[in-house]
């Protein structure tokens, strides 16, 4: 059971992240190579990043894995 709500706040915390850092949608796909409506699925938890795009967003946020996944 833990882990479904593990899953359920990965896109909150994506998107807190994302905003932390004054990025739009749009320029937080580009920077990670992504498409916009993707990044919008993760954030929405109706889809969820691989570990290399995870690995792209935490030099783009300057976290660790944990900062997304715990």
């Amino acid at each position: 059971m833990k882990e479904v709500i593990f899953l359920l706040e990965i896109g909150e915390k994506i998107k807190k992240l994302r905003e932390g850092k004054g990025l739009t949608q749009k320029a937080c796909a580009y920077e990670i190579g992504i498409s916009e409506r993707f990044l919008i699925a993760i954030e929405n938890n109706h889809a969820y990043p691989k570990v290399p795009t995870l690995h792209k967003m935490t030099k783009l946020f300057n976290c660790k894995f944990g900062d997304i996944l715990d």
